[in-house]
């Protein structure tokens, strides 16, 4: 007997069909299709996060080669790196700023950057303009502690030139 399940990815949904074992006597592995969907679900803020920044400006902060992006709800990611063990994110989150730090926990300040912004304890900087809200982190694999609060307040500035 034949069990299909569909799966998020980083690059979208797979189908998964798999039989449980003894039910036909093959316990071979799975196989897999890609489906057509994208990471966003749906989600307009994910796809627009895409639009936001460009591999050249994030390749100047923080080397590359960069992929291309891709809408990951609830952000949108850029994979760096030649081994890709580390990604750029972009979330658009529809409130304003005050809000925004409201429910947000505050690690430090960042003056120059949108109506107000701080580097959050996620370590991503966080900032507004225009009554919304923007979040830009950096993640390498297995880095949990460093602050790069200079090339993200660099890239924030891209970004709020094209806001």
């Amino acid at each position: 007997m034949w069990r299909e399940r569909e799966i998020h990815t980083g690059s979208g949904f797979e189908r998964w069909r798999s039989s449980r074992r003894g039910d036909d006597g093959n316990n071979g592995p799975a196989t897999t299709t890609i489906g057509k969907h994208d990471g966003s679900l749906g989600d307009a803020n994910s796809s627009q996060a895409c639009t936001l920044l460009d591999a050249v400006e994030i390749e100047a902060q923080f080397g590359g080669p960069v992929d291309a992006p891709t809408p990951i709800y609830p952000y949108c990611q850029w994979l760096v790196g030649d081994d890709r063990s580390a990604f750029v994110a972009v979330t658009i989150i529809p409130r304003p700023i005050d809000e925004t730090r409201g429910v947000t926990e505050v690690r430090a300040e960042v003056d120059g950057v949108g109506d107000d912004a701080f580097i959050a304890s996620t370590r991503a900087i966080v900032f507004g303009v225009n009554g919304v809200s923007y979040s830009i982190l950096w993640q390498k694999v297995g880095d949990f502690t460093t602050v790069e609060t200079e090339r993200l307040t660099a890239l924030a500035h891209n970004l709020l030139a094209r806001v």
